[in-house]
Order: C-alpha cells, then sequence, then structure tokens
C-alpha cells in the first residue's frame, strides 16, 4: 500500500501489478493498513474513506465497510472472514456486516480503557 499514490500494488517478480487505487479507477484515499488473510485476500485500512477493504487476489472488491473507525492505520487478518484494525483511539474487529470496539473508544487518554493514537495490530498464530 502506498498513502502518497493512493494504491495497492502485487509485486510478481520482476513485475508490478496495480490490484487498487485512483489510476484503476478505485477511490483508497491514504491506505496504511495492510494484510493478507487464509485464502490470499487483500485487508486494506483506507485512512483517508475512514473504513476496511477487503479484495480478493485478483483486487475486485469483496466488501468494503464503513466502520466506526476515524483514520485506520493497522490492520491484521483474522482467519477468512474477520479483522482486527486499530485507529485513532481504538482496537476494533470488523467483517462484511459489522465491526465492534474491543478496547478504546471515541477520544484519546492515559486510562487503562483508553488508546491514544495505536499504530499497528498483529495477530499470532
Amino acid at each position: 500500500a502506498t498513502a502518497t499514490s493512493d494504491r495497492v500494488c502485487r509485486f510478481c517478480g520482476p513485475s508490478v501489478q496495480r490490484i487498487m487505487g485512483a489510476a484503476a479507477g478505485s477511490s483508497l484515499a491514504v491506505p496504511m493498513g495492510l494484510a493478507l488473510d487464509v485464502l490470499g485476500n487483500v485487508i486494506v485500512g483506507d485512512s483517508g474513506n475512514d473504513r476496511i477493504v477487503k479484495l480478493d487476489r485478483s483486487g475486485q472488491t469483496l466488501w468494503t465497510t464503513p466502520v466506526l473507525a476515524t483514520f485506520p492505520r493497522g490492520v491484521a487478518a483474522l482467519g477468512a472472514n474477520r479483522a482486527y484494525f486499530v485507529d485513532n483511539h481504538r482496537l476494533g474487529t470488523v467483517n462484511s456486516t459489522s465491526a465492534s470496539t474491543l478496547l478504546g473508544g471515541a477520544a484519546s487518554g492515559a486510562g487503562t480503557t483508553q488508546l491514544n493514537r495505536p499504530y499497528d495490530v498483529v495477530v499470532r498464530g
């Protein structure tokens, strides 16, 4: 994902294939988070549009969820149907039909249940 050119590309040996982005007729804005699910689908934190986008291996949109996210930065795939994300103030989970907050909320802070601009999320296992 390249945040300055608003696109996602696939690198295959010496060649580069644009799979989603401004020049390909799609509407990414500042893509920052990127993850692959177990099927090879791409999950993108579309930060400038405050949403999470899931693409198949050819770049076709599987789902786009305007979630409760505000500038999602990091995403991590959890199996084939769910992803975690972090935005300005929360850790959340999202799938094709819903999103929920796991930790944090609408504002930053230093409390035990608050987050202040987390940058990424990783799933282990």
